[in-house]
């Protein structure tokens, strides 16, 4: 008898374990706070190493504590490599800055892009990502961050390439955040009246 109930609260106990895990990784608020605790210990530039690229703003990284995410190239928008309601957003912003471009047109535009990042971004590329002073993951989970391979900020390259738009989702009001956006909007301003890339004829 005794042996019977031992089993029977083993076997609750283990189904509480599960449930309790359970709730841990389903829970996105404690999901949130997780990784908000693991990125508050993070240097201001961290190591990492490309797996993917998605398209000309984000790509997959593989930090030098074996962990992947996929990381938010701050401060640029690059065109969407497929028709969905960004690119629509994309194009009345075109429209707004004096540059109209067909449909077909801009989503070449964006193919090109996210080749210029596998270009310079190769798989197995190490890189150096400048994480953000305050909010360091995006409404996705996704990090946020400025790129440097071989010395080159890629964030700004591809804004002073004609490869992006400026965009400035983080609300950091940090000197270097105020630095970046005055940079980047010059880059993109020269960018235009050069006329490459998204700027092109």
């Amino acid at each position: 008898m005794l042996s019977v109930v031992l089993s029977f609260s083993g076997l609750n106990f283990m189904k509480l374990i599960i449930i309790f895990f359970l709730m841990i990784f389903l829970n996105t608020s404690f999901a949130e706070d997780y990784s908000a605790g693991f990125l508050s210990g993070l240097p201001s530039f961290i190591n990492a190493k490309v797996l993917n690229i998605v398209d000309g703003d984000t790509i997959l990284i593989k930090l030098s504590n074996s962990f992947s995410n996929s990381l938010r190239l701050l401060y640029i928008d690059s065109i969407e490599t497929c028709e969905n309601d960004r690119l629509v957003r994309q194009m009345f912003k075109l429209r707004k800055m004096g540059k109209f471009v067909r449909k077909k047109k801009i989503i070449q535009l964006g193919i090109m892009a996210k080749n210029k990042a596998s270009e310079m971004l190769k798989e197995g590329s190490l890189i150096q990502v400048e994480m953000p002073e305050g909010q360091k993951m995006d409404i996705y989970n996704r990090l946020l961050g400025v790129v440097f391979i071989n010395g080159t900020n890629f964030n700004y390259y591809m804004v002073r390439n004609g490869y992006a738009l400026t965009y400035f989702f983080n609300p950091e009001k940090t000197e270097r955040a105020k630095f970046y956006r005055t940079e980047f909007r010059k880059a993109e301003r020269e960018a235009k009246e050069e006329g490459i890339g998204i700027w092109q004829e």
